[in-house]
């Protein structure tokens, strides 16, 4: 492996996302009826590793992710709680930001962390989206 590698392997494997939801105390309560929103979070703040997600309740879901990150961790930082409507609104935005940044992804399967991308190029492609 040249160092360059090895350097991008290893920060890549540092800020792969912990998936909290397979672990013991994180739950999340959906409300049918409740406003969904999409919301764009940075690791640190003013961070270029984003995750691109949707919610009822951004500030809770970010506050779940941060319980299982090491407190010498950065930790997801609010940026962008964008309400959008239904869930399957919330879901379809998320697909298309997904779509339009797949080159950012740092992995092929996971479409909520991306690396080196603008949180305000991800606001631009936001307000473009028609149904």
């Amino acid at each position: 492996m040249t160092p360059r590698f090895q350097t991008m392997a290893s920060r890549v494997n540092q800020l792969r996302q912990k998936h909290p939801f397979a672990l013991n105390g994180y739950s999340v309560q959906p409300n049918v009826e409740a406003t969904n929103c999409i919301y764009i979070a940075t690791l640190g703040k003013a961070g270029r590793v984003l995750k691109i997600g949707h919610a009822q309740d951004a500030k809770q879901r970010l506050i779940e992710f941060n319980k299982f990150r090491l407190s010498n961790e950065p930790q997801w930082v609010l940026h962008t709680d964008q309400p959008i409507g239904s869930v399957q609104d919330a879901i379809e935005v998320e697909k298309y930001l997904g779509e339009a940044f797949a080159k950012h992804r740092t992995e092929t399967n996971n479409n909520e962390i991306y690396v080196d991308l603008d949180p305000m190029a991800v606001l631009t492609k936001l307000a473009t989206f028609r149904r």
